[in-house]
């Protein structure tokens, strides 16, 4: 009985040095947890940080998007513009080529009445000298 007695004391002096004491098991426990909540305060802050980065970085892609959104809505206008001022400008001078070729006709058959005139007028002076003569 003494050496079980023995053996035993031997066993929880042993298991003593080997675990851990309350207050040591309570700094540890302390220390662990200040330590998770050390990682979550990181983790929240680099989260946080993260996300005003992206939001940041949103706005500037929406600005540029916006400024070219805006660039190309004028140069469409700009193209239409100048679309619509070479279609009036062939318009007039069509018109103008139009007027030309109605004066140019005018005066075409001006001169084939003037001849026609002559014509009519040669054809009853000879008629006038065959019935003479």
């Amino acid at each position: 009985m003494k050496a079980t007695r023995q053996l035993l004391l031997r066993e929880e002096e042993r298991a003593r040095g080997e675990l851990l004491g309350r207050a040591d098991l309570e700094n540890v426990t302390y220390l662990y947890t200040a330590a998770l909540a050390e990682l979550k305060t990181g983790s929240q802050v680099k989260s946080r940080n993260d996300g005003v980065a992206l939001k940041s970085m949103t706005a500037v892609l929406q600005r540029e998007a916006d400024a070219i959104s805006q660039k190309l809505n004028e140069d469409v206008q700009r193209l239409h513009s100048d679309i619509q001022l070479d279609m009036n400008q062939r318009k007039e001078e069509t018109s103008q080529e139009l007027k030309q070729l109605d004066i140019n006709i005018m005066d075409l058959n001006s001169k084939f009445t003037i001849l026609l005139g002559e014509v009519r007028t040669e054809i009853e002076a000879t008629k006038w000298i065959s019935t003479r003569a």
